[in-house]
């Protein structure tokens, strides 16, 4: 018997490692393949920052990415130095700590799904994860989200650890108890120190507070001890400032305040569908924000319609069995992220990836749920039939898995720009969310091609200020002007050379006038591909155009490039 669970453990843990391989191979495959987009360009920026010394840069966000975003910048520049046929572009280096914790994540899902519901419905759940495309494609971007997930997950799966040791009441465990709440109290810790979303902390809590006094089954009536309780948050507080020691001086707490009251914001507006939306938190869903059903099309249109129908089982499932506490936990979860995400003006695709894990859980409930129902109505019952259904869960998971992973391939470079072929495929990619898909993808090659032809002195007009000024240094054309097109104190100088970068994806309510005009009256347009879809434009605009672009109000329609 135990020769048997130690062949089943080593192989548990061989299939873990291959999927946390593959999964960062996925993730990995053409991390360079785009150019930085604005956001990321504002992380090379503080980058550039934090290697003088200033870790006040980019204050909205705390430390711990752009700290190991630093450091591979750093390693990949001395790998261009003295081993330059390995060395990443910048932008793979920026990019790579996001690709390594989202490979990592695998591992924390696993955990976690295993104590929650069963070693089965850990592994499936971590392959399903390892192909997810929306999930791999928020990994291969410089944002903060990434990090978040990981260290939530980890947290998590410690407190659910200690929990389920502290079952057995044991005074013998009293220090691996000790050493699993400090555990996930540093994870949270590091979580905040990723991103300030410290309400994953209190809904941890609240869920442990509701299901003592409402559930039937109490199978978890072992609340967290006071020395566990201090442990957490000491491990929180300490990794939180250890991590993020810049949150305590007063110029990020000035900025901070100043993000909150959105002093930052300098244009509104998001694309859906061709249609614009106000994308800021002062408007909710209901009043002029993007609509409720914004996160729904989302996952319908960027998931795989098998891994999709696994994920609607699995919920059904799971559905049926609220009064369970681990069960009632993943639709808890669900629940506090679908309502207030989906009711906020702001959204963006990214923000899906903490919320994937729960849909890679109820997947792998879905599949084995699946195949329980198939096997019982095609076979009956025998006494084979659980070994038998076991080998058919993890064949019809490796099918879901493979399937999946074939659509990373097709996309890769560009997994954002996925769709489902419900909605027609690759032949409608980048019409939904033109944003979130493109992702200012193609702007290095717009501003590649700036260089070259502008005259010197020239103004480049564009949405994304940071890109254009660091892709025109790099190719030594800091003599162009970069302005802003939706700034409103921003008038063309019709006596210079003018161009503008546009991309459908950044249509505003400040920019979408200049934008129809300048797309009907320009003098030339070189548009930049990718995935073979139009993802910018270099409009050149004569001085009689500069001239009429000043004098237009605001407001107009939405222009599509094509």
């Amino acid at each position: 018997m135990k020769v048997t669970e130690r062949k089943q453990s080593l192989a548990t843990a061989g299939l873990l490692v291959f999927l946390t391989l593959l999964a960062f191979g996925l993730r990995v495959a053409g991390l360079g393949a785009q150019g930085l987009a604005e956001d990321e360009a504002n992380k090379m920026a503080a980058v550039a920052a934090y290697r003088a010394g200033d870790f006040t840069s980019n204050a909205e966000h705390p430390m711990l990415m752009k700290s190991a975003m630093t450091t591979c910048v750093v390693a990949a520049e001395w790998l261009e130095r003295h081993a330059p046929s390995v060395a990443p572009t910048p932008e793979a280096a920026l990019r790579f700590p996001n690709a390594v914790f989202g490979a990592l994540t695998t591992l924390v899902l696993a955990w976690l799904a295993t104590l929650l519901f069963s070693s089965r419905v850990g592994l499936i759940a971590a392959g399903i994860w390892t192909t997810n495309i929306l999930a791999i494609s928020i990994n291969r971007i410089g944002k903060e989200d990434t990090f978040l997930v990981f260290f939530m997950l980890l947290s998590y799966a410690a407190y659910f650890q200690a929990k389920r040791i502290s079952l057995r009441r044991d005074p013998a465990d009293r220090s691996l108890l000790n050493r699993l709440y400090l555990l996930s109290g540093s994870a949270m810790g590091l979580m905040i120190a990723s991103k300030y979303f410290p309400h994953y902390w209190g809904l941890l809590f609240l869920w442990e507070w509701l299901s003592q006094r409402f559930l039937s089954e109490k199978k978890l009536d072992n609340p967290i001890p006071k020395s566990g309780l201090w442990r957490f948050y000491l491990g929180m507080g300490g990794a939180f400032l250890l991590a993020n020691p810049v949150v305590v001086l007063p110029s990020t707490l000035a900025y901070m305040k100043n993000y909150t009251e959105q002093g930052t914001v300098t244009h509104h507006g998001y694309l859906l569908m061709d249609r614009l939306f106000y994308n800021d938190p002062s408007h909710s869903a209901f009043a002029g924000g993007l609509p409720v059903f914004f996160y729904g099309l989302l996952l319908f249109v960027k998931t795989n319609p098998l891994a999709l129908g696994a994920m609607i089982a699995g919920l059904l499932v799971t559905l049926r069995r609220w009064r369970e506490p681990h069960s009632f936990f993943l639709l808890f979860m669900t629940l506090f992220w679908v309502v207030p995400f989906s009711i906020i003006g702001a959204k963006w695709m990214r923000y899906t990836l903490s919320l994937t894990p729960y849909l890679c859980i109820f997947a792998a409930i879905g599949i084995e749920n699946l195949v329980w129902l198939g096997t019982r109505l095609a076979r009956g019952s025998d006494a084979e039939e659980p070994a038998r259904r076991g080998r058919f869960i993890f064949a019809a998971a490796g099918l879901v898995v493979c399937v999946c992973a074939l659509d990373v391939v097709r996309t890769v470079g560009h997994p954002a720009l996925y769709m489902s072929p419900l909605v027609g495929g690759q032949m409608v990619a980048g019409r939904y969310f033109p944003h979130d898909e493109f992702y200012d993808a193609g702007l290095r090659e717009a501003f590649a091609k700036v260089a070259v032809t502008a005259p010197s002195g020239a103004t480049v007009a564009t949405e994304t200020p940071m890109v254009a000024n660091y892709y025109l240094k790099r190719f030594n054309r800091t003599d162009l002007s970069v302005e802003v097109l939706s700034d409103a104190n921003f008038s063309f100088d019709a006596t210079a050379g003018t161009y503008c970068v546009v991309q459908t994806g950044r249509t505003y309510f400040e920019n979408r006038a200049r934008l129809a005009f300048i797309a009907n009256a320009a003098e030339s347009r070189t548009p930049v591909l990718v995935a073979d879809k139009v993802a910018a434009q270099v409009l050149v605009i004569s001085a009689e155009t500069a001239r009429a672009v000043n004098e237009l109000p605001s407001g107009g329609s939405v222009v599509r490039l094509r």
